[in-house]
């Protein structure tokens, strides 16, 4: 009946431990963003939402000025 070689037990588990730790803790976390990948996307949607503000804020009143101009402009030609 054959033995069995109790380091050789230990080396596979430790190898097996590696292998899991490797898929489960550091692969995942290459994917991850960074700080500043996180900080720069956080301040490009910051920039994004005022200028999304102002923009709405200006389509509000443009067809009325649009409209207002318009009918000046045929008023003094014909």
């Amino acid at each position: 009946m054959p033995t069995k070689n109790p380091g050789k037990i230990l080396s596979g588990s430790l190898t097996a431990a590696a292998i899991l730790m490797l898929f489960v803790w550091i692969i995942p976390k290459q994917f991850c963003p960074s700080k500043e990948e996180i900080q720069a996307q956080e301040e490009w949607d910051r920039k994004y939402k005022e200028a999304e503000a102002v923009f709405n804020e200006q389509c509000k009143t443009a067809g009325e000025r649009f409209t207002r101009r318009r009918t000046m402009w045929k008023g003094l030609c014909c």
